[in-house]
């Protein structure tokens, strides 16, 4: 008996790039890897905390490479990212990352959240804009035999406006869903939205209003009377349809 390898299936969306939201744990303060109610199965101990990163747009990017070693195969991972201004409280996250290992729990801008356990702080540069750089400069790298654990969903922002000395950012961005359904129902059957009124003839009555389906918009063009729906593709991108 043989077993066959999964059909995987052609893509023709491009790749999103970049790292939008970050998540780092200390090892030591892990209570759980299995809760089916965290993001990435992870709970800290009782006075622990998980530190949320703001990290700078389009500065974020992670890697995953296989390499081949002495005692075999292995992946080599790095996860690096860009955090504004110079602060006090970055200087006491990356004193607290010194020389121990964190797990790294991120979302990219495909939507796709990762978890690279056992992570070194292999770069940090701090810097002002005389030096080329404006602010702090982290990266991450680590290995593991099998790639790296693939986490279903999106990491959730933390609260906002709030930071505390204890090296957390907590203004992280919001990823907004690109499904959510933003149309409007149309007008009911008889409503007057509008027409040619030269001739004194009224405006002619809207179809009854339909929820559209999601990821779709419904629009009336106001030249022909007609509607149209904005729909978005797999690939993110819109286009429209005649009703």
């Amino acid at each position: 008996m043989s077993n066959t390898l999964l059909n995987i299936e052609r893509w023709a969306c491009a790749n999103r790039s970049g790292v939008l939201t970050v998540k780092l744990v200390i090892p030591d303060q892990v209570l759980s890897y299995t809760d089916s109610e965290a993001e990435a199965g992870i709970t800290v101990k009782p006075g622990a905390e998980i530190y949320h990163i703001g990290i700078d747009p389009r500065t974020g990017y992670h890697q995953e490479t296989l390499k081949q070693g002495d005692n075999g195969d292995y992946h080599e991972q790095r996860v690096g990212f860009n955090l504004k201004r110079l602060r006090q409280n970055v200087v006491t996250l990356r004193r607290k990352l010194m020389n121990q290992r964190v797990h790294v729990i991120f979302t990219d801008a495909n939507e796709e959240t990762y978890l690279f356990l056992n992570q070194r702080l292999r770069t940090a540069t701090a810097g002002n804009p005389a030096q080329g750089s404006n602010g702090t400069r982290l990266e991450f790298a680590g290995a593991s035999v099998l790639p790296s654990e693939h986490v279903h969903g999106i990491l959730l922002p933390g609260p906002t406006d709030t930071e505390t000395d204890t090296g957390q950012d907590t203004s992280g961005p919001t990823i907004p869903d690109p499904g959510a359904d933003t149309g409007t129902d149309g007008g009911a059957e008889g409503d007057d939205i509008g027409g040619d009124t030269s001739t004194g003839t009224p405006g002619s009555g809207g179809n009854p209003g339909t929820t559209p389906d999601p990821g779709t918009i419904r629009f009336l063009q106001p030249t022909t009377g007609n509607y149209f729906l904005i729909n978005i593709d797999e690939c993110g991108l819109p286009y429209t349809t005649p009703e």
